[in-house]
């Protein structure tokens, strides 16, 4: 049994917050709990702010381990970069019969890989995707002879965009509405 004060809130919240989630009316909570309505409004209220504060901490801690991911990503590409840019020695022996074995070298400096260079932009375009920094995509979409008011829908990445303009299109070869 709780001893102080802040023990006795902490458990009734506890039961509120049980209660609640069963889907109880706050008036029969009150009943069970033994307070007025009022004070599990209150708690509620209480609840909601402590459920908000810990999935922002639970987002903020998977973004930083997506992020953690990236970086180490980003690292691994700028490395293979590097080392796919400078000179390759190529050295060549042809024997022609009579003792001329020739030996050639060629020296070719090599521009590096681009499959790396657009590693690293996928990895910069993601980081600022999980931090906002994209601006929103603005899809204007009317269907047909249907409407006239267009769907103006923000999203938050070219990706999302695309995939949300093959659902419309979908939804307009399924309905019959026509392009023309």
């Amino acid at each position: 049994m709780p001893h102080n004060n802040k023990s006795i809130i902490a458990e009734r919240r506890k039961r509120v917050a049980e209660l609640y989630l069963e889907g109880k009316w706050q008036t029969e909570i009150a009943k069970i709990v033994g307070v007025t309505q009022q004070q599990v409004s209150h708690d509620l209220g209480v609840l909601r702010r402590l459920w908000i504060q810990s999935s922002l901490i639970n987002i903020d801690k998977i973004k930083a381990k997506e992020l953690a991911k990236i970086d180490r990503l980003e690292s691994e590409h700028w490395k293979a970069w590097f080392s796919s840019v400078g000179e390759k020695i190529r050295t060549t022996e042809t024997s022609g019969g009579k003792n001329d074995d020739e030996v050639k070298t060629e020296t070719k400096i090599d521009a590096g890989d681009p499959r790396f260079l657009q590693g690293i932009q996928w990895c910069i375009a993601k980081r600022c995707e999980i931090f906002g920094l994209n601006a929103p995509f603005k899809l204007d979409t009317t269907s047909k002879g249907e409407s006239t008011r267009p769907l103006n829908i923000m999203v938050d990445s070219a990706e999302t965009a695309e995939v949300l303009q093959k659902v419309i299109d979908a939804a307009k070869n399924n309905s019959g509405i026509s392009e023309e």
